[in-house]
């Protein structure tokens, strides 16, 4: 076969001929030209437009077969049906009609059953295919007649002009321009064996359809079905017709006059009964009958095999004049041993793969080989001899170059007529650089052996074959092709390694220059039989989790086990000055690349993350990490611990780690802050990341983050970005150090929340990032209530990273509530960035602040009185109370906190600034009180010395409201009894109840007391009370029943309070 368009042939200096063009057939057209094309071509749409591609057949390649200056006199394109073959249409216009796209694409479908005629039918062993096969794809010319063709008119000699006018000259002067075209197109678009040229003129009537084979040229009108089209190339093909018309012309039984000199044999004219009568149904009789070929057309197309050894019979090549010798067919593997340096030999290259044919010389006689691209010897690939080594072979990257035969021809050098072995290996076999080394058998006979060998660019890879047993003499060699077509002698080889003699080991290192297929090729330089390994790279290593593997190697390769449904890391950290690449497979042979990680540059860490919560965690994964830049170690790492990061976790970081990856459960469309804290005094390089599997990759490299932060100095104190998932689903954060540091760490996640004063924000999260706004300058308290038993904390920052050298306090410590304050009448208002974490406890947390806008006043030798509603679920109040303390001797102030509700657990303290900016937490208050449970009354008392706004907090340690009472009095001259009487109060909890029910009033003194239950309608159904009762607090309980004692109806009530001629009501719902 040839493989690449070639230029004009050697002594001529015209212009290059056009390239054929690419068009393609609609399937509808194929059934439609099946069935003998039902309706006529001019009827068929003409599409608006064209649409035609012109091939790159300039590009440049990496070998081009070499044009053999002295020629044989042999330019014949096509001599039998085997191997690969090119098949032009060329449209003809004349004067009278042109080709419309709708009749060329019919007429293309027409080509493609006639080529998928042929390949139904030939044995596997011819090798055939055809161009564009296995689509409705066609090459084509359009040409332009000068006159009307016409019933005879498509004449040799018009196809002749015709290809003249194409670039194709009669350059041999043989009369006939169709054997220079084919020959040039022999080497066009990959190669061909075979090259058919099918005239295909325009004209209304039926014309006289032909075939040239001498010239590969055939003419076919547009009303020729599919089975004439199969017909007439069968002609090109060698055969002749089988018809009453040809015994007429010639007889029975003699001589084809079609190309006998490259058969074997002489093919007959047989198919005819003796005298010339009716011949047997054949394609090639008429009837071109589709069903039927006959033994004397296989002769003809050479799909014989008359000794059934599986290989086609022997055909022939022109050496000069009417010279021809045979071509030996090469069956795949199995050597020949001879000395024929007469006959040539063919090998039918069926895999896209490297092949090798290889020709072992005896010690007597010194054997050469060359590779050609056709059968005329025409074009040459490679050689490999004249340097007296033992063994010569060529190579071809058929993962680059069209498949089909090659020719080989043995010369002797020197020495006497001994025997040589020779041998053909292909295939599919492969090798991998993944440091397994693979046993391979020797046969004393084997002479050549090649594998494909996927190899990554910027890689130093060393190749090593040991002997295992027997003492044979090995070498190897490795090759590059450059992804193009390539062919190649010993002498190319990129690498080779053939000095140690029998038995010993050869071994080369290479750096690989780019990502390919490269061919390795071992072979044996005396017969002798054993077997050998084979290793491309280091050993692999199992990577155990959380252990770091340092290597100064320039390739290591890993696996690891995943061990639970996780996210995972694995990365490598090289020395600086040094660059590394990660890259992670699904395979041990590192050929299913699942990701790499690269291009960060020198000392940089490359990783990948992996959720393994949506993969597979039963199988291994591999780990490629070569050295491509540099000389330093690098160390690499695989982490995958089954734990998640639901808040904050504090830990030690170990010098040698490279990451630690987390689970986090992230909601979608909430937005997150990731931070990282260390000591600014600790030399800790972190980095963060974050990474997400929403759009369904489940591997990540380090490039491919939904969030990170890795650009902080250490002295900095951490890392940190804010992160927004598209999605609910577990995401991964990993915690990388970017050098060999060590320290304590801290990482905190949590999603961000802007809080609105006095709006309670309730969450389920550990952590939560706050954002307020103090919009005037008074006492501000920021509270945090988790759920009873736990603990909940809270810091006060000054900046939105939530940095350590602008917290301003925090309060961290103590069940229920914590709360800090800030005396902003000597603060300047704005933005302030708390921070809430559920210390223990796995209940939500209640989060709220309050600007103290609320005054209270103290008024020297007075009470003051204060009835307050608390809001379901409030966690802290402020208030500011102006008191002159610095008055000799001071005020003493008493201020009472009471629960008129009955369920509320609060408690106050009261703070004193030192009149500049302050802040505080619930332990700085100058006097607090806590102590009296659900429903209490709590006092403080202070001495104040100094006149300023003192504030106020009031907190609630359950999230129950309802009314309350705040009384600020000078406990230095009033009593708070005789000064400040309880107004008449009721109130009820738990409402809704399904149980008892508790009704807290308040009387202001002694008297008549009424509290009873009314429906809606206003009947009554139950009395609590109805008597005398004293002044102060009080509670009835109310069961759910009424008077007679029974269970009330669920629905709506009234709780209503009589006295002093005064009335209270509250609604209560009862439930079932």
């Amino acid at each position: 076969m040839a493989a690449l368009w070639f230029s004009a042939p050697v002594g001529t200096a015209r212009a290059i001929p056009q390239p054929p063009k690419l068009g393609s057939s609609p399937e509808a057209l194929l059934t439609e030209a099946a069935a003998g094309r039902a309706a006529p071509l001019a009827s068929l749409a003409e599409p608006a437009d064209r649409m035609c591609v012109i091939r790159d057949f300039t590009s440049a390649r990496a070998a081009e077969p070499t044009r053999v200056a002295a020629l044989n006199g042999d330019n014949l394109g096509t001599h039998y049906a085997r191997g690969n073959t090119l098949a032009i249409i060329i449209f003809v216009n004349d004067s009278q009609f042109t080709w419309t796209l709708a009749e060329e694409q019919a007429t293309g479908a027409l080509a493609k059953l006639a080529k998928d005629y042929y390949l139904a039918k030939a044995p596997a062993t011819a090798n055939l295919s055809f161009d564009n096969q296995g689509t409705t794809n066609y090459y084509f010319y359009e040409v332009n007649s000068p006159r009307a063709v016409g019933y005879r008119g498509m004449t040799a000699t018009l196809t002749d002009s015709l290809l003249v006018s194409l670039g194709f000259d009669d350059d041999d002067g043989d009369g006939g321009s169709g054997d220079e075209a084919t020959l040039y197109l022999q080497t066009w678009n990959g190669g061909w064996d075979n090259v058919i040229l099918t005239f295909a003129p325009h004209s209304n009537s039926n014309g006289q359809n032909w075939a040239r084979q001498k010239y590969s040229v055939c003419s076919l009108y547009f009303d020729a079905p599919y089975a004439t089209w199969a017909h007439e190339w069968g002609h090109l093909f060698g055969a002749c017709d089988e018809d009453d018309g040809a015994c007429a012309s010639g007889g029975c039984n003699v001589a084809c006059p079609f190309a006998d000199e490259y058969r074997d044999a002489a093919v007959l004219n047989g198919n005819c009964p003796d005298p010339c009568g009716a011949g047997l149904a054949c394609l090639m009789a008429d009837p071109h009958s589709v069903a039927d070929i006959c033994s004397y057309t296989l002769d003809g197309w050479g799909w014989n095999d008359e000794d059934g050894n599986g290989v086609l019979d022997t055909h022939k090549r022109r050496v000069t004049g009417s010279t021809f010798v045979d071509i030996i067919e090469l069956s795949h593997v199995t050597p020949v041993t001879v000395n024929n340096v007469t006959d040539g030999y063919v090998f039918a290259q069926k895999w896209t793969s490297w092949a090798v044919a290889g020709v072992r010389s005896p010690a007597s006689a010194n054997y050469n080989l060359t590779l050609y691209a056709d059968n005329n010897h025409n074009f040459q690939y490679a050689s490999s001899g004249f340097l007296g080594t033992t063994v010569d072979f060529v190579v071809g990257d058929y993962n680059h170059s069209r498949l089909g035969n090659e020719h080989v021809q043995i010369t002797k050098a020197s020495g006497d007529a001994a025997n040589y072995r020779l041998q053909w290996e292909s295939g599919t076999a492969q090798l991998y650089p993944d440091g397994v080394a693979r046993s391979v058998n020797l046969a004393g006979s084997d002479v050549v052996e090649v594998w494909d060998v996927p190899l990554f660019g910027g890689e130093w890879l060393t190749f090593t074959l040991d002997i295992t047993s027997g003492t044979p003499d090995l070498g190897m060699a490795l090759f590059k092709s450059s992804g193009a077509a390539y062919w190649a002698g010993r002498l190319s080889a990129q690498r080779s390694a053939d000095a140690g003699g029998d038995g010993a080991t050869e071994s080369f290192t290479y750096l690989v220059p780019a990502d390919d297929v490269y061919g390795l090729v071992v072979w044996s330089n005396h017969a002798a039989s054993g077997t050998y390994t084979l290793k491309i790279g280091p050993t692999p290593v199992v990577l155990a989790e959380e252990t770091p593997f340092l290597s100064a190697l320039d390739l290591r390769l890993f696996s690891y086990q995943p061990n639970s449904s996780a996210w995972a890391f694995a990365g490598t950290r090289p020395d600086p000055g040094t660059d590394v690449t990660l890259r992670l497979f699904a395979d041990s042979q590192n050929q299913n690349q699942l990701e790499i990680s690269d291009g960060y540059g020198a000392g940089e860490i490359e990783f990948v993350a992996v959720d393994y919560n949506h993969l597979s965690t039963g199988f291994p994964d591999y780990l490629r990490v070569p050295r491509i830049g540099g000389a330093g170690s690098h160390r690499t790492e695989w982490e995958q611990d089954d734990e998640t990061l639901a808040g904050a976790i504090a830990d030690t970081w170990t010098m040698t780690y490279l990451g630690k990856v987390w689970d986090a459960y992230l909601t979608g469309g909430q937005s997150y802050l990731v931070r990282e804290y260390h000591d600014v005094a600790e030399d800790l390089d972190t980095g963060i990341y974050a990474f997400s599997s929403a759009d369904g990759d489940y591997y990540r490299p380090r490039s491919a983050y939904a969030g990170a932060a890795n650009f902080r100095a250490p002295a900095v104190g951490g890392e940190w970005f804010s992160y927004t998932p598209p999605a609910t689903d577990w995401y991964g954060i990993i915690l990388l150090v970017n050098d060999e540091s060590d320290g304590g760490y801290g990482l905190w996640i949590g999603p961000k929340v802007t809080l609105a004063e006095e709006a309670v924000t309730t969450r389920p999260d550990e952590v939560i990032w706050g954002t307020a706004t103090v919009p005037s300058p008074h006492w501000t308290a920021f509270g945090v209530r988790p759920a009873a038993g736990e603990v909940g904390s809270i810091w006060l920052y000054g900046d939105n990273a939530y940095s350590s050298n602008t917290l301003a306090v925090k309060d961290e410590f103590g069940l229920g509530v914590n709360y800090v304050v800030g005396d902003y009448n000597h603060i300047a208002t704005g933005l302030v960035y708390p921070r809430f974490r559920r210390a223990s406890g796995t209940g939500d947390v209640d989060c709220q602040w309050e600007g103290g806008s609320e005054t209270l006043q103290y008024t020297a030798g007075s009470a003051l009185t204060y009835d307050l509603v608390w809001p379901a679920g409030r966690v802290v109040d402020a208030y500011d109370i102006l008191i002159d303390g610095g008055v000799t001797g001071g005020r003493d102030v008493t201020i009472v906190v009471t629960d008129l509700s009955g369920a509320m657990d609060l408690g106050v303290a009261l703070f004193k600034s030192n009149g500049a900016e302050y802040y505080a937490a619930h332990a700085n208050a100058v006097a607090k009180a806590d102590a009296q449970g659900a429903g209490g009354t709590e006092t403080i008392t202070y001495h104040a010395s100094s006149t300023d706004y003192y504030g106020l907090v009031v907190f609630n340690q359950n999230d129950d409201g309802g009314n309350y009472r705040i009384i600020v009095y000078d406990s230095g001259v009033v009593g708070v009894e005789d000064e400040a009487p309880r107004p008449l109060a009721l109130s009820l909890s738990p409402n809704p109840a399904s149980g008892p029910s508790s009704v807290h009033y308040s009387l202001p003194r002694t008297g008549p007391t009424e509290v009873a239950i009314y429906d809606i309608q206003g009947r009554i159904v139950r009395m609590l009370v109805n008597e005398e009762r004293p002044a102060g607090e009080h509670t009835a309980t109310w069961e759910g029943r009424d008077n007679q004692g029974r269970p009330v109806r669920a629905g709506v009530y009234i709780v209503r309070l009589r006295f002093g001629g005064e009335e209270r009501r509250v609604n209560v719902a009862r439930t079932r």
